[in-house]
């Protein structure tokens, strides 16, 4: 959550991979930015959804369908939780990187 307080700027569209209930979200929507969260859990997401007014939300796995989240950002936050495989999160970053390469936090 520091790094969605201090890492964007007002009017900067920010993609959020693993917004779970949307801690971050609030964080980011406070600090003003415009954000896409995305999360593989149906539930979590519409918590978030329910809870964080303001944010756009969509259902992806990004591991599994990486094509299913489009647009440009100048701000990207991988915030996976520590039940992933270290390869499975190391690829998630070498994509978002290669992606948005000038965005990644």
């Amino acid at each position: 959550r520091l790094a969605a307080k201090t890492q964007c700027r007002k009017g900067d569209r920010v993609l959020e991979i693993g917004c779970d209930l949307g801690a971050a979200t609030r964080c980011l929507v406070a600090a003003g930015a415009v954000v896409l969260a995305v999360d593989k859990a149906a539930d979590r997401l519409d918590r978030a959804r329910n809870d964080v007014p303001g944010a756009a939300f969509s259902l992806c796995d990004v591991l599994r369908d990486p094509d299913g989240i489009e647009g440009e950002f100048e701000v990207v936050f991988i915030d996976i939780n520590g039940s992933r495989e270290y390869e499975a999160v190391a690829t998630c970053v070498a994509w978002a990187e290669r992606r948005w390469p000038d965005a990644l936090v």
